[in-house]
C-alpha cells in the first residue's frame, strides 16, 4: 500500500524497502491463511526486554506454535538468530523459522529451520507451519 502511495511500482532486491515489502508478504499470507483455514490460531510479534524481537508469533489459543522471522538475504547470518534464539530461552520447544531468499532450506545445529520463501509458503499452506 505505502509503495502505491508513493508511486513505487518496483523494489529493487537489497534495499530496505524490498525487506519490508518481503516480511509484509509473509505477514499477510499467515493472516490469510489463518482466516481461511478458521482454526484457533493468532498472529502476534515478540520482544524480549534487551529488545531482541521475532517478526511473527503463531499460537494456538495461549499457545506459541512457531516463531518466524522474514530475512531478505540469500545468506542467513548468526546475526540474523539473536531474536529467535532469545525467544527459545522462553519457549524451548516452540519451532524457529527464518524464511529467507537463500536457495536450499537447512536447519542450524540448534534447531532453527531457514526455508526459501516459495517453500515456506507451501508449508504453510499445506498446513505444515
Amino acid at each position: 500500500m505505502t509503495n502505491a502511495l508513493v508511486e513505487r511500482w518496483s523494489v529493487s532486491p537489497r534495499t530496505p524497502e524490498y525487506g519490508r515489502t518481503l516480511e509484509h508478504l509473509v505477514e499477510r499470507e499467515i493472516s490469510a491463511s489463518i482466516d481461511y483455514l478458521r482454526n484457533d490460531r493468532h498472529l502476534f510479534f515478540w520482544r524480549s526486554l534487551l529488545r531482541l524481537e521475532v517478526d511473527f508469533v503463531i499460537a494456538e489459543g495461549q499457545k506459541p506454535v512457531a516463531a518466524i522471522e522474514v530475512k531478505a538475504s540469500r545468506s542467513v547470518s548468526q546475526q540474523d538468530l539473536k531474536g529467535l534464539r532469545a525467544f527459545a530461552e522462553d519457549w524451548p520447544r516452540v519451532r524457529r523459522v527464518v524464511v529467507s531468499l537463500e536457495p536450499h532450506p537447512r536447519t542450524t545445529e540448534d534447531g532453527v529451520e531457514i526455508v526459501p520463501v516459495e517453500a515456506f509458503l507451501a508449508r504453510l499452506w499445506g498446513k505444515a507451519i
